[in-house]
Parts: C-alpha cells; structure tokens; sequence
C-alpha cells in the first residue's frame, strides 16, 4: 500500500503547479495525506489555508485522513531535536557506520545503473553529437575569422541535418527520462530552442555577409 502526500505551504492561493502535483499525488498512491506547512508565521494566512483546502474540494481531492496542520506539532518536534542534541557525537558515530556499511552497495548499484547498454549507448551517442556539434562550430569559426563566407556540400548539409535529427530524438527521450515531462512538454521547449537556435544562425550569416570572399574549399 503506497502512502503519498501532499504538503502545500498557505503563503497564497493554489496555482496550476501545486493543482498538478496534488493531482500525481492523489493519482499515484492508495492513500493521499494533507500537510500544511505554516511555520512561517510572517508569509502563513489562514484564509490561505481555507482557500486551499476548498480549492481541494473543488477538484474532488479529499485526504485520506486528518489534515496535518505544522504550527500544531512544533512542541513535538523541538522536544525530538533536544533529545537528538544531547545524543551527539554518538549519534553521528552511529550514521556514518549507518552510511559506511551501505556505501559498498549503493556504488554496485550505481556502477549495474551505469553499464546498463541503453545507458552507454546514450552516452557514447551524446558524445557523438557533441563532438560534431563542436567540429561544425570550430570550422564555422575559422571561416568567419578568415573573413570568408560558410557554405556547405550536399554531403555537409545532409550530414548536419541527420545529427541534428539524431540530436533532437535522443534529447526527447534523455529529457523525458529524467524530468518525467509529457512528449507534447519537451516538444514545446525543443520548439523555442530551435527558434533560438535559428536566430543564431541568421546573425551569422548576417555578420558573415560582411565580408566578401570565396566559399572554404571542399
């Protein structure tokens, strides 16, 4: 049975962003708690916290159990602390044997994690397209310096279009892996970083129509 819970701070109204991560948390677990954290008295309003809780209601979000209001329990948790301080030295003896008995199998971990083919095949192919990426940029950079003007084979053009293509499909999948974003998401911000990417390329060619000159040879 997964326990999951969601834990707004009522410094202000509910947004989209907290209204998505309560609904995975209500989603993704057999029961959802709700905790408060108002343990900044300065920012904390308690009609904050009411609009919260209807706002929860209103998307059919009920907690699973009483709500966990912070400002309520800090007697509890000071009296927790105090008895952590007087344990000292022995209690930080105790975690780093805690940590040192572990520390042999989280780097197995780590290392199976890591030789994983589809991980290795990622790296050695960003590498790739690193590589490329800075072979194109340095050639570029030595045709402008030279005061000459960037032009490119079919071969050369079909070569960058085809790392690019490449580039752009593992960076989905790499960006989908690791920030847990829909595909439509990643799609959107490869969109404006391809625009950025071609308002780039348009003031270098701007810059290098400056200067007159013949192509780099083939």
């Amino acid at each position: 049975m997964a326990t999951t819970r969601f834990a707004p701070s009522p410094t202000g109204l509910l947004h989209l962003g907290h209204a998505r991560a309560a609904l995975f948390a209500w989603r993704h677990g057999t029961r959802c708690l709700l905790r408060l954290e108002d343990i900044d008295p300065a920012r904390c309003q308690p009609e904050y916290a009411a609009g919260i809780m209807e706002d929860l209601a209103w998307l059919s979000l009920v907690p699973h159990g009483p709500v966990r209001v912070q400002s309520q329990h800090l007697k509890e948790y000071r009296a927790v602390l105090d008895g952590l301080a007087r344990l000292g030295p022995a209690l930080q003896d105790a975690m780093v044997q805690v940590m040192e008995r572990l520390r042999p199998a989280v780097q197995q971990a780590a290392a199976r994690i890591r030789q994983r083919p589809e991980r290795v095949a990622a790296r050695q192919r960003l590498a790739e397209v690193a590589a490329a990426r800075e072979e194109l940029l340095a050639l570029r950079m030595r045709a402008f310096r030279k005061g000459q003007r960037w032009g490119t084979s079919f071969i050369d053009a079909a070569r960058e279009a085809h790392w690019a293509k490449q580039a752009q499909a593992e960076e989905v999948q790499q960006r989908k892996y690791v920030l847990g974003m829909t595909e439509a998401e990643l799609r959107a911000i490869l969109k404006q970083e391809k625009a950025a990417h071609q308002m780039r390329e348009l003031l270098e060619q701007r810059a290098a129509a400056k200067f007159k000159g013949p192509s780099p040879g083939m």
